[in-house]
């Protein structure tokens, strides 16, 4: 596979019982990941340092959300928060969603 073009990542992000629920996912530094949240209205934050270069995300989008892992990305297991602003909580799977940036 050449590793000079990126890849794409789908997190599964479903509804169960009026929550919100989110996958976890494995990157390679340079993917694009896509949270396909339908009409739910969300905001994504990555509160680690050394990932992205800001905590937030995206704020109070819909449909499909997109975005590229910095190709100088820490690698490592990272928990984020994705907030559901149409149920007013958090999504929940047993905690935060998980991504895990794989060494290139």
């Amino acid at each position: 596979m050449d590793k000079s073009v990126s890849s794409g990542v789908d997190v599964p992000v479903t509804l169960k019982d009026d929550r919100l629920v989110v996958g976890e996912c494995r990157v390679e530094p340079g993917d694009t990941v896509r949270w396909h949240v339908g009409e739910h209205e969300v905001s994504i934050w990555f509160p680690a340092a050394g990932v992205f270069s800001a905590p937030a995300l995206a704020a109070h989008k819909t449909g499909d959300i997109e975005l590229a892992v910095p190709r100088n990305a820490r690698p490592g297991r990272y928990q984020y928060v994705i907030y559901c602003h149409d149920a007013d909580e958090f999504s929940s799977k047993g905690g935060n969603p998980v991504m895990e940036i794989a060494v290139p």
